[in-house]
């Protein structure tokens, strides 16, 4: 409590985090939501997302979409990779924002250019469907096949429905049934 009114962004946001969550103190949605913004307008990444996760929901304060896609924006533009996704996940869906797949798509492309799981999921879902971009099948397994590598199980199933149709790679009903055994 006496290093948040010291105006420290971190520990402002982990006194947020820990009141949403009820970690170390009894939870209150509220404070939460109190904490996370002090420590956003101190310009901490974490707290923008999250408390642009809590406007989005109406978590501890009313819903307000289009204030979370601002503060997504925010936390994006300082390279937090978890508000480029969800930022880009607002645009695709016209959350908050206007719809806008060319930006969802720049924004996920971003991601996985940091290494990011989800990010290449989103990539080679989105070239795979023409989201915001040529389709490009291709690119897409490639995408895919890092974000499935990397854990993520959505790609993993978008994946081997590619081996099984042939869809930018070579018809394999093998390599779809041990990519779904995993």
């Amino acid at each position: 409590s006496v290093a948040g009114k010291n105006a420290q962004p971190d520990a402002m946001y982990r006194l947020g985090w820990c009141s949403l969550h009820g970690v170390g103190t009894k939870q209150n949605l509220e404070d939460a939501v109190r904490w996370l913004e002090d420590a956003a307008q101190n310009g901490s990444a974490r707290a923008q997302h999250l408390l642009g996760l809590c406007l989005q929901h109406g978590v501890g304060a009313k819903s307000e979409p289009a204030r979370a896609a601002e503060l997504y924006r925010h936390a994006a533009d300082q390279g937090h990779v978890p508000a480029m996704l969800t930022l880009a996940e607002c645009l695709e869906r016209g959350i908050g924002t206007s719809k806008d797949d060319a930006a969802a798509y720049s924004l996920y492309k971003k991601a996985a250019k940091s290494g990011d799981a989800d990010g290449f999921y989103h990539v080679g879902r989105c070239l795979l469907r023409g989201i915001g971009t040529g389709r490009d099948a291709q690119t897409a397994v490639a995408a895919l096949s890092r974000a499935a590598h990397d854990g993520n199980l959505s790609a993993l199933l978008l994946l081997s429905d590619c081996h099984r149709t042939g869809t930018g790679t070579a018809p394999s009903p093998m390599l779809c049934r041990s990519l779904l055994e995993k």
